[in-house]
């Protein structure tokens, strides 16, 4: 029987939030272990200090091999399990593809840390948020010490991601330009390049669970320009049942 791998994140990191999505769609067996949970200790560490990290089964079916970072797991991925891909097999929709998956990581990553740390809003809501994510059974007086504490951290980390008084005006109106491109695209295609998920849809959705789903500003915003965004990326959280041309 072939062991399930172990997916080790947290629904409160975009990026974990984007793997799972695409483990669902690709309907690749898996179990979901909370990172830093009891169940993560009996598991090989992440090779690096990331989250999510993927164990994969090895030809004997033991979980032997941790891999991070969710671009080269992807890869792996299709190595591993060639139904319904996500990378094209056209190699200029590839790039394509490849593309838009940085853009996602990289840029709305960009957005979503912005937004989240320079909003006294989505700060305390983003923080509160975070610390019951990480500890479900904390005393109010805990919670409310380590999202003051977790908040504090991040907002001195800003400007590591290019926000600041200048860029932060830049950013948010990139955010809305990216609203309305995205909102007028959805109005001929399901997903980004065509009629089935790719891993650059994947690479938006994961920080867009954050920007279009949680958070109060971003969130404010697509409500109002794309309310299509809103319904896109609930639906993406889990595609298993779409059906594709594998042809």
């Amino acid at each position: 029987m072939m062991i399930d791998l172990r997916l080790v994140g947290s629904s409160v990191s975009p990026y974990t939030r984007k793997l799972r999505a695409l483990l669902r769609y690709r309907r690749i067996p898996y179990q979901f272990v909370r990172a830093g949970g009891q169940e993560s200790e009996a598991l090989p560490p992440a090779p690096l200090p990331l989250i999510p990290y993927v164990v994969l089964p090895d030809q004997n079916g033991e979980l032997t091999e941790a891999m991070a970072d969710t671009t080269p797991i992807i890869n792996r991925l299709e190595d591993d399990y060639p139904e319904r891909a996500v990378r094209p097999m056209d190699p200029a929709l590839a790039v394509i593809d490849a593309l838009l998956e940085e853009f996602g990581d990289e840029w709305l990553a960009k957005c979503m840390f912005h937004f989240r740390w320079s909003k006294p809003a989505d700060t305390q809501t983003s923080s509160s948020y975070l610390a019951y994510a990480m500890n479900m059974t904390a005393a109010p007086e805990q919670g409310e010490a380590f999202a003051s504490m977790f908040a504090e951290r991040q907002i001195s980390r800003i400007g590591v991601v290019g926000s600041n008084d200048t860029t932060g005006p830049l950013i948010e109106e990139s955010w809305e330009r990216y609203l309305d491109v995205f909102d007028r695209h959805l109005q001929n295609q399901p997903f980004l390049l065509g009629n089935r998920p790719g891993a650059g849809d994947y690479g938006c959705f994961g920080q867009m669970t954050m920007l279009v789903l949680t958070d109060p500003t971003p969130q404010a915003v697509s409500r109002r320009i794309s309310p299509r965004a809103f319904a896109w990326t609930e639906a993406m959280e889990d595609h298993s049942g779409l059906e594709v041309d594998e042809a």
